[in-house]
């Protein structure tokens, strides 16, 4: 049930639905799992809608870096290198997030080396600001 607080207050209303009341509006919680050999797509753009990721698990198969890319040409962070079977968790709790794409934009996954990275990314998609 709504708690309320000050500006920018948020409540969970349950089933992957947050509430927060600075936007004004409903933000469904959304997972997207992902297993890549090669450089590609995590979540798929959104029309007008950035991708905000507030929770991430990434497990590689041989030792390779990795790193977030906001669309097609934007690091969202410096390489990661991982070793053979490495990997991480990461969380914050909504409206936090870790990183956000531009609007419009996909998240994708830019690998390097040989070998597999997979995990899952929790985010919601959000209005430009």
């Amino acid at each position: 049930r709504p708690v309320a607080g000050g500006p920018g207050w948020h409540c969970w209303l349950g089933m992957g639905t947050l509430l927060t009341k600075a936007a004004g509006v409903y933000q469904t919680l959304k997972t997207a799992s992902f297993s890549l050999t090669a450089t590609g797509t995590v979540v798929s753009a959104v029309t007008g809608r950035r991708i905000k990721v507030y929770a991430l698990k990434l497990v590689v198969s041989a030792a390779i870096s990795v790193n977030f890319r906001d669309g097609a040409a934007t690091n969202l962070e410096g390489a990661m290198a991982l070793a053979l079977n490495g990997g991480f968790v990461e969380n914050v709790n909504p409206p936090n997030f870790l990183f956000g794409t531009t609007a419009g934009n996909s998240l994708d996954l830019v690998i390097a080396g040989t070998g597999t990275a997979s995990g899952r990314v929790s985010y919601w998609d959000d209005d430009v600001a």
